[in-house]
């Protein structure tokens, strides 16, 4: 079995998620009582204007549907325990936005911090998680119920029920995105800035041995042969982030008041090649149940990076810097001129 969980090259790992539970848990807006008429007249609630619809996926024209649960309601209880809020106010200090940034999970997750009219701090998340979709043919019905309290126009309200309830769900690690950390104006991947990278440097020691300094890469694949700023997370810094990842998932357990939705089953596979090792195929896939499970599971990272700081790509790098440096200044002087127009069109209205 352990044998099995080991490959060179990994480019990818695919997850496949199975969640069981009782109730609905991920609910949608009042709205959504006009996205198919048919369901409308299927799943009617008196009082269309206090009703509570669960989120679905509908098919054909007859209005058929599957309840689901959406990827960002996933994604919230996969990592509340580590991030119970994000609030835009780290942006604000530099050791809470570099304590924030310089987390493992955050490397996954992605993240942005932005201002107006500035780029920000931001990277896009290597991680896709899909929504969790009905696989059960329990069906769902609207109940009445009732608040507590002084009655009012808004003391009953129709909620969307079901029984016992199945799901499954597709999430994919991209290595390729995970394994390099930007911190490159020119191609506007500004994961940090590397003016604190000392600060930076701190925090990632909290969570495991970051000694990396900054230097320039490239995709390898790239048509583009001009170097980018940044830095190389180490095959066992991957690694660990991929087994923090699949302990979140292990005990993923969305709680409402009356309603549960949990894990029930998990299989990944490794993606060395996409055009063999497919997600749709049967082939590959391996159970994970336990913490043992978690610790075989090693992998050698297939390398999307190279260091590319000779001279010549320097040079190249450094025109990119200067066009990329003269549209900026345009952008702003153009800026600044209707700034001061609007200006003096104000003043002239006095």
């Amino acid at each position: 079995m352990k044998n099995l969980r080991q490959k060179s090259g990994v480019r990818s790992i695919a997850f496949r998620i199975g969640i069981s539970g009782q109730g609905l848990v991920s609910f949608d807006s009042k709205d959504q009582r006009f996205a198919n008429n048919t369901f409308k007249n299927r799943l009617r609630g008196q009082g269309e204007e206090n009703v509570l619809f669960a989120k679905k996926n509908y098919y054909g024209n007859e209005g058929e549907y599957k309840n689901k649960i959406s990827a960002s309601c996933l994604k919230r209880a996969i990592f509340e325990d580590i991030i119970p809020v994000q609030s835009p106010i780290v942006s604000h200090n530099t050791d809470l936005l570099n304590s924030f940034i310089a987390h493992p999970v955050n490397l996954l997750k992605g993240y942005m911090f932005t201002e107006k009219g500035e780029s920000g701090i931001k990277r896009k998340s290597p991680l896709m998680i899909q929504d969790a979709e009905q696989v059960n043919d329990s069906k769902s019905v609207m109940e009445t119920n009732s608040k507590s309290g002084q009655r009012t126009d808004t003391s009953f309200f129709q909620k969307e029920t079901i029984g016992k309830i199945e799901y499954e769900g597709l999430a994919i690690i991209d290595l390729n995105e995970l394994q390099f950390v930007s911190c490159d104006q020119i191609f506007e991947r500004l994961c940090f800035n590397p003016d604190y990278f000392e600060t930076y440097k701190e925090f990632m020691n909290l969570h495991f041995d970051f000694d990396q300094e900054l230097d320039y890469y490239q995709m390898s694949s790239s048509i583009y042969k001009i170097p980018e700023m940044g830095y190389l997370l180490t095959e066992s810094q991957v690694n660990y982030i991929v087994k923090l990842f699949i302990t979140q998932l292990l005990q993923l357990n969305i709680q409402r008041r009356d309603a549960y939705a949990a894990i029930s089953s998990l299989q990944f596979k490794f993606i060395e090649n996409p055009l063999v090792d497919k997600v749709s195929n049967e082939d590959g896939w391996t159970s994970i149940e336990t913490e043992e499970d978690i610790n075989d599971i090693n992998f050698n990272l297939f390398p999307a990076y190279v260091l590319s700081n000779d001279e010549a790509s320097m040079i190249r790098r450094e025109k990119a810097k200067e066009a990329y440096e003269k549209v900026e200044n345009a952008a702003k002087n153009k800026k600044k001129e209707k700034e001061e127009a609007k200006a003096k069109l104000k003043e002239e209205k006095k």
